[in-house]
C-alpha cells in the first residue's frame, strides 16, 4: 500500500479510548469513549483462525494506513465507519501498529494491523 496518496485515505476510523473507572470492590469498570474520527486506508485482507499446536491463534483480518500519530497503539479499539449497504460500522482490535516507512520518513504515516471484533 503507497502511503504517498493520501487521496486513497478515503474511509473514516473513529479511534476510542480505554477508559477505567475504580469501583467499590477494588476493581474497575470499563468507560471507553470516542477519542477522534480520522481517515484511513483500509484493506480488507480476510478473516481466519487456526488451531497452531493445539492453540487458536487469531489472524489479522485488515490493515489501515493512517498519518502518524503517538495515541494509538495495540490493544485499543478503532471504528470503521462504513454505510449500512456495506454492512454498517465495524469494531477492529489493533495488533500493531507500526511506522510505515521508518527509513524515508520516519513518523509521517502509520500502518495498523487489525483484527474484526475490537477490545470491547
Amino acid at each position: 500500500m503507497s502511503a504517498r496518496n493520501l487521496g486513497k485515505m478515503r474511509h473514516k476510523l473513529l479511534i476510542k479510548q480505554i477508559g477505567r473507572t475504580l469501583d467499590d470492590g477494588g476493581g474497575f469498570a470499563r468507560s471507553d469513549t470516542n477519542s477522534e474520527e480520522i481517515w484511513a486506508r483500509v484493506r480488507t485482507i480476510g478473516a481466519l483462525e487456526a488451531n497452531t499446536y493445539a492453540q487458536l491463534q487469531e489472524r489479522v483480518s485488515h490493515k489501515a494506513m493512517i498519518r502518524w500519530r503517538s495515541d494509538l497503539r495495540q490493544g485499543q479499539t478503532v471504528v470503521w465507519q462504513r454505510p449500512a449497504s456495506q454492512g454498517g460500522d465495524l469494531s477492529l482490535y489493533v495488533v500493531t501498529s507500526i511506522d510505515a516507512d521508518p527509513d524515508k520518513r520516519p513518523g509521517e504515516f502509520m500502518e495498523l494491523a487489525l483484527r474484526e471484533g475490537g477490545n470491547l
